[in-house]
């Protein structure tokens, strides 16, 4: 089975718009440090990311990259499997994926993340990482609803049974 384009064409599209913004950034914000925004709830500021999330194992970059590539790797042998899952997962994947190769590129490029979304009440972050979070917040409300709705044209054992039942009786 084919993977649908639509994954691809949204994780391309999530990919450019982080890797736009960070260049971006990098061209006009890292020489400034910080712009304030109107309201005062938040700003652009440039930041270099060398650990994971909220700078967990801040410094070490490799341990990112073969984590990233590893997951990366894990994210498209699912997306293989997209045309046997509803379209909210095929966005989670798509959006999970556009997002990881943004900040894996950027380890690999700058050894460090590129994050300039500053609503100082959250650690800054990127275009990437908010498209892998609401990927997996997409993937945890289709885990609920996979339990709590049976697949279309999935039959209950006590469904088979009675088949079963019925195809064995003689017929008049």
């Amino acid at each position: 089975m084919r993977t649908p384009r639509s994954i691809w064409l949204l994780a391309l599209i999530v990919f450019l718009l982080d890797q736009l913004s960070k260049s971006i950034v990098l061209e006009h914000l890292k020489p400034r440090g910080s712009i304030e925004m109107p309201g005062g709830f938040w700003a652009l500021t440039y930041s270099e990311n060398t650990g994971g999330a909220f700078s967990f194992l801040r410094g070490h970059n490799w341990v990112f990259i073969v984590f990233g590539v590893i997951i990366l790797g894990v994210l498209i042998k699912l997306a293989q499997d997209a045309p046997k899952v509803p379209t909210s997962q095929n966005a989670a994947m798509a959006l999970l994926i556009g997002g990881a190769v943004g900040n894996l590129l950027d380890r690999v490029r700058h050894s460090f993340v590129v994050d300039f979304l500053d609503f100082k009440v959250w650690p800054i972050f990127n275009i990437a990482d908010s498209a892998i979070c609401i990927g997996i917040g997409f993937l945890v409300i289709a885990s609920f609803q996979a339990e709590d709705t049976p697949p279309e044209n999935s039959a209950t054992s006590v469904d088979r049974a009675t088949e079963m039942e019925q195809e064995q009786q003689p017929t008049a």
